[in-house]
């Protein structure tokens, strides 16, 4: 508290704090020693207390003297019913894991940082220290955290960082080091201020280190790190190998264990299996960018449906498998009827829906094994792999029918129904094909049969050629897709 005293001195300066950090010796050298680690290893080497306040800084110096003096004391604390080697190690790793994540995330404010992930666990001392027992029978060579926190909230209504928060605000500690304990466990939201988000994840990164991991711990470190911080993955990879390379200091300086050297090695692991998760979640999202890329250029823009160039793809794909295994493969070229004069009478925005809700009768009347496209215009075609000329011919005479009966909502004020005129080709045993552009022209001259007949109906060219009543239907080439409408 004389500690705490002597910051708010608006006067305070170099020499007043070296002055009163000289008076105790353990502290003084623990202060030299700090200005002297790898932790400082930039800046210039310090031979006496003056020289290593300079070097730290006024602020720095003030808060390591603090953590340094609240490790001394509380040391001295008995808590039943937890191991008090394993609270401080969680403590001290918390700390150092927050000083490492403001380091990396580009604070200077780390000192602060740490003093407040020091301070974070207070609580369970305070706790203990007001009802003895509270945490039941000593288990010296155990530690569960969040059974700690779950075991407060059920019994006191709040856990241990609340109670730390108004512990230290009772103190009149600063502020930001009150508010940053009292968040530390609200691991439910985004921590705005970057310095809470520091000491926030703090304890799970401890505990990530401290605990035997399982397969699904790193990712989900990873991703409460990005909820709580909002920084990405690779910083908490950074993260972890920084906290393993700064331990053996921390260790020396705080007279602690806390992390093993196996830990060390399994740790900075953990960082590189962070780094692969992370690139192995850039290269799905990048596949997946581009399967939605090239899904949709295999989708017609207004229907969905695959368009008339993915269903040549896919068409010349069932084709050489029929031709290969002697599978049979049969198509339906379906025409709208009377589509123009829709269009004409009710405007293109009508005709439009009316083509959505046609593509969508189309998928709900066949197989899930069947495919619908839309070759242009008014005009569609089915794909149905393993299906012969009988097969298809039940196809003809269901589907005209069950379309028939679809009433499509085009406006508020405009229901309509239409027919389709549906033409077949199957290879089959009865009939093969040399090309797909042969079996697309056959299937286009039965729907020219239909329409002969009246429209809203299905033939098949395999039937018209048995029965040698195969209209002569107009030309047109079937290789080279043409543009998708707009």
């Amino acid at each position: 508290m004389a500690i705490v005293d002597l910051a708010k001195d608006p006067n305070l300066n170099l020499t007043s704090v070296a002055g009163f950090i000289s008076k105790d010796p353990a502290l003084a050298t623990k202060i030299l020693r700090t200005a002297n680690s790898a932790l400082f290893a930039q800046r210039r080497r310090s031979d006496n207390l003056r020289k290593a306040l300079i070097v730290l800084g006024l602020d720095a110096t003030l808060t390591l003297a603090l953590s340094f003096s609240l490790v001394s004391g509380f040391r001295k604390q008995q808590v039943s019913g937890i191991s008090l080697p394993l609270f401080w190690r969680h403590c001290l790793l918390s700390a150092t894991a927050a000083r490492v994540t403001g380091e990396v995330l580009g604070r200077t404010d780390t000192e602060d940082i740490f003093l407040a992930g020091l301070l974070q666990d207070i609580g369970v001392l305070a706790i203990d220290k007001c009802e003895p027992g509270f945490y039941g029978e000593t288990t010296p060579d155990h530690y569960d955290h969040d059974a700690l926190l779950q075991l407060e909230i059920e019994r006191l209504g709040a856990d241990h960082a609340e109670v730390g928060g108004w512990l230290m605000n009772s103190w009149n500690m600063p502020q930001r080091l009150a508010n940053a304990v009292e968040q530390s466990h609200r691991l439910d939201l985004r921590h705005e201020d970057g310095f809470d988000a520091c000491v926030a994840i703090s304890g799970s990164i401890a505990n990530f280190c401290l605990s035997p991991t399982s397969d699904g711990d790193t990712a989900d470190l990873a991703e409460r790190f990005e909820a709580t911080t909002g920084a990405s993955v690779e910083k908490l990879s950074t993260v972890l190998v920084r906290l393993s390379e700064q331990a053996p200091d921390v260790e020396s300086l705080y007279e602690s264990d806390l992390i093993g050297v196996s830990q060390i090695e399994t740790i900075q692991d953990q960082a590189r299996e962070i780094l692969m998760m992370r690139n192995l979640r850039a290269l799905r999202s990048a596949e997946n960018r581009t399967n939605e890329l090239e899904e949709k250029n295999r989708r017609d823009a207004l229907t969905g449906a695959f368009n008339r160039s993915h269903m040549m793809t896919l068409l010349e794909q069932e084709f050489a498998a029929s031709v290969e295994n002697n599978w049979p493969l049969s198509i339906a070229f379906i025409d709208v009827d009377r589509f123009k004069e829709i269009n004409d009478t009710h405007g293109h925005l009508a005709g439009d829906r009316l083509l959505i809700g046609i593509t969508k009768a189309l998928k709900d009347n066949l197989r899930d094994s069947d495919i619908v496209t839309r070759y242009g215009g008014d005009e569609f075609v089915i794909i149905m792999p393993g299906t012969d000329t009988e097969m298809a011919q039940a196809a003809g005479r269901r589907m005209p029918p069950q379309i028939a009966d679809v009433v499509h909502n085009l406006d508020d004020n405009l229901q309509l129904a239409v027919t389709i005129s549906m033409g077949l080709a199957s290879l089959d045993r009865g009939c093969l094909f040399e090309s797909v552009e042969e079996m697309l022209a056959a299937a286009d001259t039965a729907v020219y049969a239909v329409k002969q007949q009246g429209r809203n109906g299905h033939a098949s060219w395999n039937v018209l050629q048995s029965d040698g009543k195969v209209p002569q239907a107009p030309q047109r080439d079937y290789r080279e897709p043409e543009i998708a409408d707009a």
